[in-house]
């Protein structure tokens, strides 16, 4: 098979995955319920493969690119204080209203809001045509002070109530994400973007497919524990999805409040409504008591169905808009 065959049709299974990825998270928890045996064992493979994924998306974004968001201070500040400031407080104020005497669902309902951009947002924005250089910038910019941003924020809002290994966080966080996506950068820098075009037809879907085997993975992890709460079951499915519906919801209305442009508005839904769920679960389960795990399991589960219904959403009111 020549290599323009194969080049095709890797771009082209990437373009079905972009537009599928509801449909790759679903059999990835689909498989993780059915065969939790099986993928469980795979479980000591899960931080490499989310490295690799981390690499992929950093291999696109350059220095210049960097930069000039950097040169935005007001949208890039803006976009943290509302993942990491605005959500968390609305989790931490949920959690204790409906998962009352359950310390260990309310720290991973923190970890779920204080883990960094998911790169998913990247491939939305892209389809809503959004503004996609900042959202690329500034899920790599989020992504390279996660091993600050996610410890202070567990020691602010739960500080000591659960015991979790602080020092491994910090580790595991350098390790999968900051020192990938410092080598993707400089990858970009020295070969002036062509790492990324060439290996497009590679890195974008395996990438994708990763995503659906690292979540039937840590969903097989976690399965056990799901039993344990079943009392809790309902008020813990009520309160993640009701924060991860407030946050696509509250991204629209401050970049509303502000008047930005339609394509901002449209880049702060995905912005601040998209986490990186994967590294959260990764997390859970590598430093944290299993059962810290199973909010943010359901936080998948939410997460893209939601990000379908809002690139609906957004289709629907776009020719109403007065920007």
């Amino acid at each position: 098979m020549s290599n323009y065959i194969l080049i095709r049709r890797g771009l082209c299974l990437n373009s079905w995955l972009e537009n599928h990825m509801f449909v790759v998270t679903g059999i990835g928890i689909l498989l993780g319920m059915i065969f939790h045996q099986a993928f469980a064992s795979l479980r000591p493979l899960v931080p490499y493969i989310f490295a690799y994924m981390t690499l992929t998306v950093a291999i696109n974004c350059s220095p210049k690119s960097l930069m000039q968001t950097l040169c935005q201070p007001k949208l890039l500040l803006l976009n943290l204080a509302l993942l990491h400031l605005v959500i968390p407080l609305i989790g931490k104020l949920l959690s204790s209203c409906f998962l009352s005497g359950e310390p260990l669902l309310q720290a991973g309902i923190i970890l779920g809001t204080s883990i960094p951009i998911g790169v998913a947002a990247t491939i939305w924005v892209s389809i809503v045509a959004g503004d996609l250089p900042f959202t690329l910038t500034t899920v790599i910019i989020d992504t390279l002070l996660a091993p600050l941003i996610v410890p202070l924020t567990m020691l602010l809002w739960v500080g000591k109530t659960i015991n979790y290994d602080s020092t491994g966080l910090i580790i595991g966080l350098l390790w999968m994400i900051v020192f990938p996506t410092l080598l993707g950068v400089s990858l970009n820098k020295f070969t002036q973007g062509k790492v990324a075009r060439n290996w497009r037809f590679i890195t974008s879907p395996s990438s994708k497919l990763f995503l659906g085997l690292v979540v039937a993975v840590n969903l097989a992890v976690a399965w056990d524990s799901l039993k344990i709460f079943n009392t809790k079951i309902v008020m813990l499915i009520t309160t993640v999805f009701i924060l991860s519906c407030l946050g696509y919801l509250t991204g629209y209305l401050v970049a509303k409040l502000y008047k930005f442009p339609l394509s901002t508005c449209r880049t702060f839904v995905y912005t601040v409504g998209i986490r990186n769920i994967t590294a959260g679960l990764v997390l859970a389960l590598q430093y944290f008591p299993k059962e810290t795990a199973i909010p943010v399991v359901f936080a998948t589960i939410c997460q893209q169905p939601l990000a379908a219904l809002s690139y609906w959403w957004l289709n629907k009111i776009k020719n109403d808009d007065p920007n």
